[in-house]
């Protein structure tokens, strides 16, 4: 039918600890002290909701998970996506800095979700997202159910860094701070989808001892009206 598979996509999932609680700062790849900070998206103001969709275009630069989705869909279409879900949290999305940086822009950008309590809020018609967003929505959040019988369930949907802020150990940072933030939150567990050609991030998630608990496979076709 002229189909074409672009990605495999594993769910994982990690139970959270009081350890978790401590977000650790220095990175080991450099050796020097490292902070970065986590400013929360003002959905409500325009401009700063557009200026954060093009720092998660600017993440996708050279990015490992599905990098051809990017022929099929705009940033855009993505981020009405996240918001249409059920578990969608505007409270937790998030712009990263580093304080080492005096020019002090943005390195990258985190979205959470929550899975386990009823909506927080009533979405308008403009913020629903498509159907194949929705089916992959539909996949996260049977990864979610299957693990929230112990309490509240926070999903990373999304975390991205600019090819310039790689490689300095601030992808165990995100991680580590959506640990922290979904333990302030109740949460137990912590679960997020992964390209499973997606190496590096993978190591980091092993690391933190998650595992898999549901796979799917991409298919895409383009269709003209």
């Amino acid at each position: 039918l002229g189909f074409e598979q672009i990605a495999t996509l594993d769910y994982l999932a990690g139970d959270l600890s009081s350890s978790d609680a401590a977000v650790s700062n220095p990175s080991a790849e450099t050796g020097l002290p490292t902070e970065i900070q986590f400013h929360r998206v003002s959905r409500e103001q325009a401009a700063d909701f557009s200026a954060f969709t093009k720092l998660v275009e600017a993440t996708y630069a050279g990015t490992l998970d599905c990098p051809k989705l990017a022929e099929y869909r705009t940033t855009g279409d993505t981020l009405r996506g996240y918001q249409a879900a059920s578990s969608f949290a505007p409270d937790l999305w998030f712009e990263v800095r580093d304080t080492r940086n005096s020019v002090n822009e943005p390195i990258g950008c985190m979205i959470l979700a929550k899975h386990g309590q009823s909506p927080t809020v009533d979405e308008p018609a403009a913020f629903k997202g498509s159907a194949a967003e929705g089916s992959q929505r539909d996949q996260q959040d049977q990864a979610a159910s299957e693990q929230a019988s112990d309490g509240l369930v926070v999903e990373i949907v999304y975390m991205g860094l600019v090819p310039a802020a790689r490689g300095n150990g601030f992808g165990k940072m995100l991680v580590d701070h959506a640990a922290k933030a979904a333990l302030t939150l109740g949460g137990s567990r912590l679960i997020l989808g992964v390209d499973r050609s997606n190496q590096p991030a993978r190591d980091i998630y092993r690391q933190r001892g998650m595992s898999v608990v549901l796979s799917e496979t991409v298919w895409v076709r383009q269709v003209t009206p």
